[in-house]
């Protein structure tokens, strides 16, 4: 294996005996915190001989893979090969928690390769990126699922036939997501730096002799708020107890319905629809699993661009999905009460964070509500938010007053923040408002 490139460069510093990070901050000119964030360190405490740290955000580009299987799992023990055309290749294997060492260039643009090793031993490129200042986490997630299977030959007879298997059970009925199950194994999940997540497999053998091996992984126990569902549709008395109460016309609330969810309030599984977003776990979950899990934990907002500024391509694990639950589930196993609200909910796609200004004590209280209807959805999530959002800072006013007034940019401001105009959000609600009027759109 070689040693990752530019280990003597002044931006990058080697770990000694008896090193601090504090003394190697005072060497750098700056703070371990720096440090510790720039490094994605996970105990500032803690260094280990030869471990290489970054030094200078500002003139280092690095790179570093995260190895992960279609369901998210982290793929340990794959030999993986980094090479750029200023460095020399690095090969490495990927870590319990599916990370790789950081390759490092000195030169931003340049084009890193990412090779994985094939079963024959030959190599296989799997993904190109550009380099760029400070670091770059690279998500390569497989098409496969990853499990820690033993293989064992079959049973024989006495003549050397196999041994036939008694007809298999009936398969059990498929598990709704959000019911836990219970599982023993050794697959860790990255998430949990360690401890007993992600995919699991228990190992037994049948009557006859052959290895049984049952696998499941982890879900958190959410199906007793899917369970609260009851279907209540919003009625005609609903819709115009909620114009009167914030004082606008029936259209322009129906307007952000059919903006924000479309017809689909809920799923097929009873779950309401969400849109998970990363960077608000991050924020209510005080960055603490930003490191490990930068897939749904980042400061960096989810984009719906599939090409960067410069015509490559984005990783999937930087843009919206489909796999909106699955981003869910595994950011609640981490913090529950952060991952309710990083999510928008529902028919309007309240946000979670909001729950304290709609009137429930507790995050959980306003979870029961956006999982048991579309018209408490009405009731109980969007009167209360067009009621009770405002921007004293930048002058926006309230959202009751941009609902009544039809200032759709000042409503997509309020209703989704400063970014609204990537998406004509405002547009978007005023052509719905339009089609509603004229009975072209019915909500």
């Amino acid at each position: 294996m070689s040693a990752n490139p530019m280990t003597d460069a002044p931006e990058v510093y080697v770990v000694q005996p008896g090193d601090t990070l504090g003394g190697i901050a005072r060497t750098y000119g700056t703070t371990t915190h720096v440090l510790a964030k720039m490094n994605r360190l996970q105990n500032p405490d803690r260094l280990t001989v030869g471990q290489r740290l970054v030094v200078s955000e500002k003139k280092v580009c690095a790179v570093v893979p995260l190895f992960i299987d279609r369901d998210r799992n982290p793929i340990k023990g794959l030999r993986y090969r980094i090479e750029s055309g200023r460095a020399s290749a690095f090969e490495g294997v990927s870590q319990l928690n599916g990370l790789g060492e950081r390759f490092i260039t000195k030169t931003e643009g340049d084009v890193v390769r990412i090779q994985v090793r094939k079963l024959d031993g030959t190599w296989k490129l799997i993904h190109e990126t550009q380099a760029r200042i400070g670091e770059k986490l690279v998500t390569l997630k497989s098409r496969r699922i990853v499990l820690p299977l033993r293989m064992e030959p079959h049973p024989q007879t006495p003549d050397g036939l196999p041994v036939s298997d008694q007809p298999s059970a009936p398969r059990p009925r498929p598990v709704p997501i959000g019911t836990p199950h219970q599982a023993s194994g050794d697959m860790h999940h990255p998430a949990a730096k360690g401890a007993d997540k992600g995919m699991k497999g228990q190992q037994t053998r049948t009557p006859q002799g052959a290895t049984d091996t049952h696998y499941s992984k982890d879900r958190p126990d959410l199906q007793k708020y899917f369970a609260l569902y009851t279907g209540e549709k919003i009625t005609d008395a609903d819709w115009d107890q909620a114009a009167r109460t914030i004082t606008c016309e029936i259209a322009v609330i129906k307007a952000f319905a059919h903006v924000e969810s479309g017809v689909a309030a809920f799923d097929r599984n009873h779950r309401p629809t969400i849109l998970y977003e990363r960077h608000k776990f991050s924020k209510h979950s005080n960055h603490r699993f930003d490191a490990a899990n930068a897939d749904i934990s980042s400061e960096k907002h989810y984009t719906r661009k599939k090409l960067d500024k410069a015509g490559h391509p984005i990783a999937p694990n930087d843009r919206y999905g489909a796999d909106q639950y699955e981003r869910f589930e595994r950011a609640y196993l981490l913090d529950a009460d952060a991952a309710i609200q990083a999510c928008s909910w529902g028919k309007f796609q309240v946000l979670g964070e909001n729950y304290r200004d709609l009137g429930f004590l507790t995050v959980q209280r306003f979870l029961e509500a956006a999982c048991t209807s579309e018209r408490r959805h009405l009731l109980d999530l969007f009167i209360p938010f067009a009621l009770s959002k405002r921007d004293p800072k930048y002058g926006r006013g309230t959202l009751r007053n941009a609902l009544i007034e039809k200032n759709w940019e000042n409503a997509a401001w309020l209703y989704n923040g400063p970014g609204y105009s990537e998406n004509n959000y405002d547009t978007q609600l005023r052509e719905a408002y339009e089609k509603i009027k004229a009975g072209t759109l019915h909500v």
